[in-house]
């Protein structure tokens, strides 16, 4: 995510009054958990009427979760991208 959109996002949260902030937080844990609400309905067809999706993605089947979640991690040469992202933000105070 570029720097500025960084910036952007942590301006736009700090202005948020507590309660909007748990309100945003809550929708964001229902997103998250995927449960089929109707944010995430909603949030589906955001995407397919702004174009960015064309129809939604089937469920996976059981078998394919367990195929995602038993494949065997990449492995990828160069720096790590934990210390991309210190070296990027500055440093560790």
């Amino acid at each position: 995510m570029a720097t500025t959109t960084r910036e952007q996002l942590h301006t736009i949260i700090d202005e948020l009054s507590d309660d909007r902030l748990r309100e945003v937080r809550d929708a964001l844990e229902r997103l998250m958990a995927g449960d089929g609400s109707a944010a995430d309905q909603g949030f589906m067809r955001r995407l397919r009427g702004g174009g960015l999706l064309l129809s939604e993605p089937p469920a996976l089947s059981d078998d394919e979760h367990r195929q995602i979640h038993e494949r065997p991690p990449l492995t990828m040469r160069g720096e790590a991208i934990s210390d991309t992202i210190v070296r990027d933000r500055g440093g560790v105070d």
